[in-house]
């Protein structure tokens, strides 16, 4: 996630792995739509897989 990407997740609430690792699929589909020019990038790009190995490496246990 770049900068641009990072500003729009804090817009929106968002800013911790945990909280990515743990959403369903209505909460991937409302981000979805409000990431205007990155819209499928979530599914695409795995966002829940990455973000749950980020928050086991930093806090050694799953979200």
């Amino acid at each position: 996630v770049g900068p641009v990407l990072e500003k729009m997740l804090h817009k929106l609430g968002i800013y911790y792995f945990k909280q990515v690792a743990s959403w369903k699929e209505s909460d991937i589909d409302w981000v979805d739509e409000q990431l205007e020019f990155f819209k499928g990038r979530i599914r695409r790009e795995d966002w829940q897989g990455s973000a749950t190995e980020e928050h086991l490496k930093k806090y050694g246990k799953k979200p």
